[in-house]
């Protein structure tokens, strides 16, 4: 668990994290009243520059990509839409949700007389008032990622078709809704069952209401958000002391207790896209500070999400984990032990070369070497070691080594460092009518790594060096050389 904004602050609360869990947004209380911030590894917690106005309140959600932050005061302030380097949009009400690229925007606004009065807002067609709509008054409090499927406390609307959804309840007659999943296929929020207990829930289509229960010894419960997939769910529950503790729950392992948060209150309110990254507040020395909860595989007390984050090389492959908690766990092998995944060690790095200086046979031709692609322990696909302008009709042979070097040899270069190891004989066939100079060698070296007769050559990350040589009669050591390639093995 990470706690989040500069230690003067009174205040803070996490209302929201982007999909992929980089940019947190919230509201905070320094000296005055609250305010919205943004928080990245990287920059810490910041204010919203650029606002045009004054809309009090906090940041409520930010869109799928991390651009678009919205949000606003309760009662009868204004709403507010705020891009990096963009004019801000003055919305009629606090906006508590965003779809996924930024583009629509729902709330609610004050009516008197009538209450909370549900709205959307596009960015190319402006505020539609949804309340007649929607009948009973209330905000729109989630959206699915691209807009269309819109969560009351009650029911789901769906835009493009006009169709008004009732949610239920679990036997108690109210319910309050709170997240949708990315397709608008799962809700998530709370429901009060026949003992008048208010539990989080889930709900599909198919499956209708389902009461996920409480932490143990808790009577009530509630769930804030749902994962993108909507497999994971978070929100709190009390327990036995009496206490409000922070959850996150998946079907495989039922509601658990985010046991780090300290032990005070605590509530879980947002959870990124892959559901693996929470954030919320909980109670320290008398005032609510905004937290960060993460996977801490390599248990140096730091969220792993955090420490890639401020270091991209410690996660070469891109998958969301430190390097060194996929080789540990086996699922990425190492097997040059060089500290990073075998995937890795090509990844990115300089595609095979070729180097050194050929020599002219005694036909004034110069032998070249290629490659076709870099090698590969998997093999999945040839890696062609190939020689052209060979002379018609000789014997040659691939030799190779695992370090370049260029030093004469037979009147040209040996441009592969000793000790020196030898591919089967080949011929070199004959080109076309009247071409001296027209035969080939081709040889498979991913046939040779996946062979097994060189088990260096099994080792992802492993360097290697190759030339050709071939006989000559006309030249006076006897034999033609052709440039190298060098690179290495690949996974």
């Amino acid at each position: 668990m990470l706690e989040l904004g500069p230690t003067p602050t009174l205040f803070s609360s996490a209302y929201d994290i982007s999909d992929d869990g980089r940019v947190v947004v919230g509201e905070r209380f320094l000296l005055g009243s609250p305010t919205q911030f943004r928080w990245t590894a990287r920059t810490d917690m910041t204010a919203l520059d650029g606002l045009s106005f004054d809309p009090g309140g906090g940041a409520s959600a930010v869109s799928g990509d991390g651009g678009t932050i919205v949000g606003g005061r309760g009662g009868a302030g204004p709403g507010f839409r705020w891009r990096a380097g963009q004019p801000t949009v003055q919305l009629p009400g606090p906006a508590l949700c965003v779809s996924n690229d930024g583009e629509v925007v729902a709330g609610y606004s004050f009516v008197p007389g009538l209450g909370q009065a549900a709205y959307r807002w596009t960015s190319t067609g402006g505020v539609q008032d949804l309340s007649a709509v929607l009948g009973a008054p209330s905000p729109v409090w989630a959206m699915s990622s691209d807009g269309d499927v819109l969560v009351t406390n009650t029911h789901l609307y769906k835009v493009s078709t006009g169709a008004l959804t009732s949610l239920g309840s679990l036997g108690g007659g109210e319910t309050f809704a709170r997240a949708i999943s990315a397709d608008g296929s799962v809700v998530v929020g709370g429901s009060n069952n026949t003992a008048g207990e208010q539990r989080a829930f889930r709900w599909t289509a198919a499956g209708g209401m389902q009461d996920l229960g409480t932490l143990p010894g808790g009577w009530d419960s509630m769930a804030n958000d749902v994962s993108a997939n909507g497999d994971v769910v978070v929100g709190w529950s009390s327990v036995a002391s009496g206490l409000t503790r922070a959850f996150r729950w998946t079907a495989a392992t039922g509601m658990q207790e985010l046991l780090t948060l300290g032990s005070g209150a605590s509530f879980a309110l947002a959870v990124s896209a892959d559901g693996s990254v929470v954030v919320g507040d909980y109670a320290v020395l008398g005032t609510r500070r905004a937290f960060l909860w993460g996977a801490d595989c390599d248990a140096d007390a730091q969220v792993d999400a955090v420490e890639i984050e401020l270091d991209a090389a410690l996660d070469c492959n891109g998958n969301a984990q430190l390097d060194s908690c996929d080789i540990a766990s086996g699922s990425s092998p190492d097997l040059n032990l060089n500290g990073r995944p075998d995937e890795c060690d090509c990844l990115g790095g300089a595609a095979p070369s070729t180097y050194c200086t050929a020599k002219l046979n005694s036909s004034l031709c110069l032998p070249a070497i290629a490659i076709s692609s870099s090698p590969s322990v998997s093999g999945a696909t040839q890696c062609l070691i190939t020689a052209a302008n060979i002379q018609n009709n000789r014997s040659g042979v691939l030799f190779y080594g695992y370090q370049a070097a260029i030093q004469p040899f037979q009147g040209g270069f040996l441009c592969v460092q000793t000790p020196l190891r030898r591919t089967p004989l080949q011929l070199s066939g004959v080109g076309m009518p009247g071409d001296v100079c027209g035969g080939r060698f081709s040889f498979d070296f991913n046939a040779l790594i996946a062979s097994g007769i060189d088990p260096a050559l099994q080792l992802v990350g492993q360097t290697f060096a190759a030339q050709y040589w071939a006989r000559d009669g006309q030249d006076p050591f006897g034999s033609s050389l052709t440039d190298a390639v060098q690179g290495q093995i690949c996974n």
